[in-house]
């Protein structure tokens, strides 16, 4: 921290910002929250009275985002709406239309992992349309969106989405989040009884995730694959094929799996999600 109380010129000051940007990227990449709060808690330190609203705003968005990360969804929630409000505010709106969107799909992230599937599918639709036809930002946000679905029991849109965001991710560059995509969308493939598109997905899933260099990301797609051996398929490792009998035992444990979401939902206040 010498180095930011250092900082006393508006130019010391936004090139440590700038250098912080791009290793927060790093550490978002990787899953990182830890290191991520320690870049976060030091940029708001050489934040100066003259720094813009929106670079406030940024800053506010990547410590929500943090929060979420560290298992913090309600506190990673009210920066995030900080956030909303200096850039929906923001004279200059449109150049930061991005971190706008961004800061809806990190607050549907905080909703969905609170159980509040429905106000996580607004926001999510809020990102979705802020982003428009730009396919690097909307995949990831198409990811969110069918995560949720998935979690709250609705199977078609979740597919839906999840068909969207692979769609998206394979005609763009985007990596973050790529990992996930895929797998989500191979859970849905794997349900339906399409298991060597389930398979080759959670191939390509693994692979995304160690490009990333993600442990997070590589963590669920091995989720998925104990999920297989905890149904009883015989497979050793992510390479191996499913025979007829894998197949019949992994639909079985499938079917009952969604059976018991359904019978376990019913006395509860309904989740589903409705956009």
């Amino acid at each position: 921290m010498a180095q930011c109380r250092e900082a006393r010129t508006p130019e010391q000051r936004s090139n440590i910002i700038k250098a912080n940007r791009q290793l927060l990227c790093v550490y978002i990449n990787r899953y990182e929250p830890d290191l991520m709060a320690e870049v976060i808690a030091q940029s708001f330190e050489i934040l100066g009275e003259d720094t813009a609203p929106e670079e406030r705003g940024v800053w506010l968005r990547m410590r929500g985002l943090c929060d979420i990360m560290r298992g913090q969804p309600e506190t990673g929630a009210d920066f995030l709406e900080q956030a909303i409000r200096i850039f929906d505010a923001s004279a200059r709106r449109e150049r930061y239309l991005y971190n706008l969107a961004a800061s809806y799909a990190w607050l549907g992230e905080s909703k969905r992992h609170l159980g509040l599937y429905q106000e996580a599918a607004e926001a999510y639709q809020s990102a979705i349309a802020l982003c428009g036809n730009k396919v690097g930002g909307v995949s990831i946000f198409y990811t969110y969106a069918g995560m949720a679905a998935l979690d709250s029991g609705c199977h078609a849109l979740a597919k839906e989405h999840l068909r969207t965001a692979v769609d998206c991710y394979a005609r763009g560059t985007l990596l973050w989040g790529r990992g996930l995509a895929y797998c989500y969308y191979a859970l849905t493939l794997l349900r339906e009884g399409q298991y060597a598109r389930g398979i080759e997905n959670l191939k390509q899933a693994l692979e995304y995730g160690i490009q990333l260099e993600s442990d997070y990301e590589k963590g669920v797609v091995f989720r998925v694959f104990a999920q297989l051996k905890a149904a009883g398929v015989s497979k050793n490792s992510e390479t191996d094929e499913l025979s007829e009998g894998d197949k019949t035992k992994l639909l079985e444990s499938l079917r009952l799996e969604r059976a018991n979401e359904e019978s376990s939902e019913a006395p509860k206040k309904p989740r589903r999600i409705t956009v």
